[in-house]
């Protein structure tokens, strides 16, 4: 008796080309089970340890003069139109600088008395995961763009600091 008869079929019974494609489909359901029921997804966001109370400090470019009367601390921002528990703790403004050309034509610092940039320190709630800090769901890094907004305020910044207990 031979392995492989002339119609295709090993031992005279299953054809190679039906065994193949039934290992190929059982070997896609095992890995769909594996992926559905034994696999454990590590989501940074979900691995909360703590919270804390933090300081985060955000920089404003570029801001009217005017901007620096507008904002006072203990002002409350809004996260999703509504008004939240992050409140400004201290705030810095000097005038906003900016890069210029002398006359021997080497580029220089200098600053613009039309604009101010502003260092603004709020004081939030936040998550501490092993992926970082967390503030309203969301990942809070270093150097991200923040919208900021108050009541009177609004403007795009960039996170400087983020400081809590550890």
């Amino acid at each position: 008796m031979k392995l492989v008869d002339e119609k295709g079929r090993i031992f005279g019974k299953v054809n190679v080309i039906d065994l193949a494609l039934a290992l190929i489909v059982l070997v896609l359901v095992a890995g769909v089970g594996y992926k559905l029921f034994f696999q454990k997804e590590t989501n940074i966001l979900e691995e909360v340890k703590e919270e804390e109370n933090a300081d985060i400090t955000l920089y404003v470019k570029g801001c009217i003069p005017e901007s620096k009367e507008v904002l006072k601390k203990g002002d409350r921002l809004i996260v999703e139109n509504e008004i939240s528990d992050i409140k400004i703790v201290e705030i810095k403004a000097e005038d906003s600088r900016m890069i210029g050309v002398d006359e021997k034509g080497e580029a220089t610092v200098t600053t613009n008395p039309l604009a101010v940039d502003m260092y603004i320190t709020v004081r939030a709630k936040v998550e501490i995961s092993d992926g970082g800090v967390i503030l309203n769901g969301e990942k809070l890094k270093v150097n991200m763009d923040f919208q900021f907004e108050t009541v009177d305020f609004f403007g795009s910044a960039k996170v400087t600091e983020i400081s809590y207990e550890k």
